[in-house]
């Protein structure tokens, strides 16, 4: 992924996140190194992270909610 996408991937998901992504997806294989395990090339359209948000995000977040409630 590249562009806004992948900066909103960056900032919000992480390892083991679970997130739904649609668009193409290729499998790629290494044949100059076959002991290497074959993967997937991603090309997403859409991204929808599933995981609840982290802890130490839901608090960050209620607290700007206060912060700008108190303004």
């Amino acid at each position: 992924m590249r562009g806004p996408l992948a900066e909103f991937c960056a900032a919000y998901a992480w390892k083991g996140c679970k997130l739904a992504a649609s668009g193409d997806f290729e499998t790629i294989t290494f044949s100059d190194d076959p002991t290497r395990q074959p993967g997937f090339l991603i090309k997403a359209t859409e991204v929808e992270l599933l995981s609840p948000r982290r802890a130490e995000e839901a608090t960050a977040a209620e607290q700007n909610q206060a912060e700008c409630e108190a303004a």
